[in-house]
């Protein structure tokens, strides 16, 4: 069975829901809803216990930039900490061979809050779009979101799931992405976030009855992203609905994923080629 709790008495800005399992097999998550234009932002429970003491987060796409249809992209992120002590959290802007770096302190069981962390952490940068690495001595787990504002009020994103190294596609590693659509109603970015040694991903879309549509090799340089409009990238001018595209990480570590945007509204969901 599936039981849903409304959190309305539990109102803050950066707290953190722990679920403790006395027997049985649960999957928890949260459903995060814009009150203003009921778009939600879905997460997935963390196991705590998997994470490592000292892992480098790593935010595969973080940005405060302009996108098509008038889009207006930002960036939110959440860094607790859960370890017994004080951690000094290292925040790494990368952007290729360019870095920007920004310390904090946080307290032991402390999260922090960041809505638009660009405009708060790096003011000075204006319109930028990049990879975040996140990294402490102990254990830390973070969370992001990048979304559209909407130009009536509210906003309309998706979750962008930090990952530690060990998550990270390495090479022979070949996975699949559904629920992927490009028609007069939704458009499809693909994105690759490479790690320090860089990343060449051979990528190949089908359309719902298995037709290769187009494939493409894709160099990905060390500590960057690369995101693209990937129908039109590949060549592909028919509309599809229900496509799949098809990840194969031929060398270096990758990160990989698809955002399907609502044409009309600029909302977004987050498609992951997880390890």
């Amino acid at each position: 069975s599936h039981v849903q709790i409304n959190g309305e008495p539990l109102y803050q800005r950066s707290g953190r829901i722990e679920v403790t399992v006395d027997s049985g097999a649960v999957l928890g998550y949260l459903s995060t809803i814009d009150n203003r234009t009921g778009d939600a932002v879905y997460q997935a429970g963390l196991d705590v216990s998997s994470i490592t003491a000292g892992a480098r987060w790593i935010v595969p796409t973080v940005g405060r930039l302009p996108g098509a249809n008038n889009t207006r992209w930002r960036s939110d992120v959440r860094i607790w900490n859960g370890d017994s002590a004080p951690q000094t959290i290292q925040l790494d802007l990368r952007r290729g061979a360019t870095s920007i770096e920004k310390q904090i302190v946080l307290q032991s069981g402390e999260t922090v809050s960041y809505d638009d962390i660009i405009a708060v952490l790096y003011p000075e940068l204006g319109d930028v779009f990049g990879v975040l690495a996140i990294r402490g001595n102990g254990v830390l787990a973070a969370t992001s979101r990048i979304y559209n504002e909407s130009a009536t009020g509210g906003t309309y994103g998706m979750a962008a799931p930090p990952r530690m190294e060990s998550d990270f596609l390495t090479a022979g590693d070949q996975r699949d992405l559904l629920q992927i659509s490009y028609d007069e109603f939704y458009r499809c970015n693909f994105g690759i976030t490479a790690l320090d040694e860089g990343a060449q991903v051979r990528v190949s879309a089908y359309d719902l009855n298995g037709q290769l549509l187009g494939a493409k090799t894709y160099q990905i340089a060390p500590r960057t992203n690369t995101q693209v409009a990937i129908f039109p990238d590949l060549g592909i001018t028919t509309q599809h609905s229900a496509a799949r595209l098809q990840v194969h990480v031929l060398s270096g570590r990758a990160y990989a994923y698809a955002s399907v945007i609502d044409n009309k509204t600029g909302d977004a969901i987050f498609v992951e080629a997880e390890r």
